[in-house]
C-alpha cells in the first residue's frame, strides 16, 4: 500500500469529504480526487499541511505504512472526548426538558 492508498484510507475511515480536505490542504476537490483515483501523487507539502490539519494522523504511517494510522494515544484521547460530548448532550437535554417543564407550569 503506497502513500495515496493510505490517504484514501485515512480520508474514508474519518468520513471526510473532499471538499473538506480540498479546503484544509489548499488544494481544489479535482486535485484530492485525482490523488484518490491515483492519477496524481501527494506532494511533501500537501502531506506536510495534511499532518498539520489533522496532527492525530502519524506521519510515519502515511509516509511508510509502519506503525497505526494514528499517533499513540490519539484513539484514546478521542474516545474520551467523545464520552465527554455525550455527556455533555444528556446534560443539556436534561436541561431542555426541566425549562420545558417549569414554562408549561408558569403558562398554567
Amino acid at each position: 500500500m503506497g502513500v495515496n492508498e493510505r490517504f484514501k484510507k485515512w480520508k474514508e475511515e474519518n468520513r471526510y469529504t473532499s471538499t473538506e480536505i480540498a479546503s484544509w490542504l489548499g488544494v481544489s476537490k479535482s486535485a484530492v480526487s485525482q490523488v484518490m483515483a491515483g492519477k496524481s501523487r501527494l506532494s511533501i507539502t500537501t502531506m506536510q499541511k495534511l499532518l498539520v490539519a489533522d496532527p492525530e494522523l502519524n506521519a510515519r504511517w502515511l509516509l511508510t505504512g509502519e506503525g497505526t494510522m494514528l499517533n499513540a494515544g490519539a484513539a484514546v484521547m478521542k474516545a474520551e472526548y467523545y464520552e465527554l460530548m455525550v455527556a455533555e448532550l444528556e446534560r443539556i437535554i436534561e436541561a431542555k426538558s426541566v425549562i420545558i417543564k417549569l414554562l408549561r407550569e408558569a403558562k398554567a
